[in-house]
């Protein structure tokens, strides 16, 4: 039982960390997709990036990570916007502060994304945002 739990944890956190990447990935294509098309604000376009992100990874987490079908989505939406934006807090004061003690702005971005992902935007979207009903011995879709 144990090692079932284990097992499953660890396929949440690396799909979890998976639809981090793609949804990342949504953010810079839309981000540099619609500035090349608009020339126009730099934070107005990062907006709309993080918000296509921000969808993608919700959809990801909720249906293809948690297999979670059987919440509101008006509750998921106000949680994980919620989560979502102290992450976004975390994150900048986290890259702010590592730069100022004098690490790359790069590689403090890099720390704080996998620090805020392991302590604060895993185990909320887990525990509090898409929470199980079952156990995972019960659960008929463990893979």
């Amino acid at each position: 039982m144990k090692k079932e739990i284990a097992l499953q944890h660890s396929r949440w956190v690396s799909q979890s960390a998976i639809a981090s990447f793609i949804a990342t990935a949504v953010d810079g294509i839309v981000f540099s997709a619609l500035f090349q098309i608009f020339h126009t604000s730099v934070s107005s376009m990062a907006f709309f990036g993080a918000f296509a992100g921000g969808i993608t990874h919700f959809f990801l987490v909720k249906f293809w990570v948690f297999r979670i079908h059987h919440q509101r989505l008006s509750k998921e939406i106000i949680l994980y916007s919620s989560v979502s934006f102290v992450c976004f807090v975390l994150q900048s004061f986290g890259v702010g502060w590592f730069h100022t003690i004098g690490i790359s702005a790069s590689i403090s971005w890099l720390i704080t994304k996998v620090l805020v992902f392991m302590m604060w935007s895993y185990p909320l979207q887990r525990l509090l945002v898409f929470p199980k009903e079952k156990t995972v011995a019960t659960h008929p879709n463990i893979s």
